[in-house]
Formats: structure tokens, C-alpha cells, sequence
């Protein structure tokens, strides 16, 4: 038993004060502000494309619905294992004159719609990717 607790003592020791801990640490770190920096770009450039652009007002057909269904997932949080629930999801993908774009809706309205059915629908464009952001979706 003291064998393999010298032998974690001496892993633990070269890995703290190894030669190589300083570029580890430093490439670790370096990772670190690159995925900073790519969340931070990709939350700029979602705001720029889809906050304060005009709202288009269209009869969209439903030409896709979609159900994923709810799930748990384990998620690592330090030591210890998390249950995340994701709920159900209900999205219904509807064609317009300018494009498609896609909605999630509740359970009660997406089971009382068909593929092929006329919605009214109000969506916004991207100003930079030219997106469709499908705002609502009414029956007529």
C-alpha cells in the first residue's frame, strides 16, 4: 500500500514541479482566452445580426415539425456528477417569400398543426448572415 501511495506522491510531484508544468499551464491558459475570446465574438456578432432590424410580416407555410423529445444528460461539475433535464422541444420550420426560418412552440399548438398549413408569421432578417428570425407564428 505505501508503494503505490510514494508512487502517486512522486506523479503528483512531477506534475506539479515537472519541467514541462510551466508551457502546460501556459498552454492551458492560452486555450482559455481563445475560447473567451470566441464566445465573446460569437455573442457580438448575434446581437449586430438580429437586435433592432425590421420586423417583415408573411403567410408562412409549415414545411417541416420537428419534436425532440425531453432527455437528462450527467454532467461533470468538479467532483461530483449533475443530472441536467432538458425539456421538450416543439419546432415548427416554415417556408417564406424570403427564405425559411424555424420556431419553437408549445405542445398544444404544434399537435393542432400540420404540415402544409398557412401561418402568419412576423420575422426579421440578419443584417450581416441574412438569417430568418421567426419571431411568431399565429393560426389563421
Amino acid at each position: 500500500m505505501s508503494f503505490v501511495k510514494e508512487a502517486a506522491l512522486d506523479l503528483k510531484d512531477g506534475l506539479i514541479n515537472g519541467p514541462w508544468a510551466e508551457r502546460v499551464l501556459a498552454g492551458l491558459m492560452i486555450l482559455g482566452i481563445v475560447l473567451v475570446t470566441a464566445l465573446v465574438g460569437y455573442l457580438v456578432f448575434y446581437v449586430a445580426d438580429s437586435v433592432s432590424t425590421d420586423i417583415s410580416t408573411d403567410n408562412g407555410i409549415v414545411i417541416q415539425k420537428t419534436y425532440y423529445p425531453p432527455h437528462t444528460d450527467i454532467l461533470p461539475a468538479g467532483m461530483i456528477l449533475v443530472p441536467w433535464y432538458y425539456p421538450a422541444i416543439f419546432k415548427l420550420t416554415l417556408k417564406l417569400k424570403d427564405g425559411c426560418g424555424s420556431i419553437d412552440v408549445d405542445q398544444g399548438f404544434y399537435s393542432h398543426i400540420n404540415e402544409g398549413e398557412s401561418l402568419e408569421t412576423t420575422y426579421s432578417h440578419g443584417r450581416i448572415s441574412g438569417s430568418i428570425y421567426v419571431k411568431s407564428a399565429i393560426k389563421k
